[in-house]
């Protein structure tokens, strides 16, 4: 069962829960839904977002089959070095918001994970495309921590539990709000 929370501030301007429980299509629902998502949580992060640009350095430090850190650093204009800084990306003195699921890691193998991560990217992209066309306007990123935004920190002051080592269950964290004018 998908559960949607509406966690703060739904009388902001972008009311993305509303948006999702009650304008988005089931059948896109269905397809988050076949992909293991299991839980979603909408929240305003204006003056909860914690900003830390030495996590984009998290990016250079090994993990499990990266003894080099990601293999995207510097390679993609969405990872550091090349990502800009939040404030450089959002106008910070707008609402901001953040977009929090909880999957459920079907996949064994590490090949038919990396492809499992990639339908869940496209599928937030998705997601995220159908937002901003009842918000134009808007932008977004999958990737916040390359912003310069310690998640684990942000999503923990929301009150929802986070694991920095995650098993079974990942928690995907879409940034969105404003750009700078």
């Amino acid at each position: 069962m998908l559960i949607i929370d509406d966690l703060m501030y739904l009388d902001k301007p972008i009311s993305t829960c509303r948006y999702i429980r009650h304008v988005e299509s089931e059948l896109f629902i269905d397809r988050l839904l076949k992909k293991g998502l299991q839980h979603i949580h909408c929240a305003e992060i204006t003056g909860v977002m914690i900003i830390d640009h030495a996590v984009r350095d998290y990016c250079t430090l090994p993990y499990p089959g990266h003894p080099h850190g990601c293999p995207h650093y510097g390679k993609n204009e969405e990872c550091p070095p090349c990502a800009p800084f939040v404030e450089d990306f959002i106008d910070l003195n707008k609402p901001h918001y953040a977009i929090i699921t909880e999957f459920t890691d079907k996949q064994e193998h590490e090949h038919h994970h990396e492809e499992e991560e990639l339908q869940r990217n496209q599928l937030l992209c998705d997601l995220m495309n159908r937002i901003k066309q009842v918000f134009p306007g808007i932008q977004y990123t999958l990737k916040p921590s390359a912003l310069g935004i310690d998640v684990y920190k942000t999503v923990t002051a929301l009150g929802i539990s986070m694991n920095l080592h995650p098993q079974n269950h990942q928690k995907r964290v879409v940034l969105f709000g404003y750009p700078q004018t």
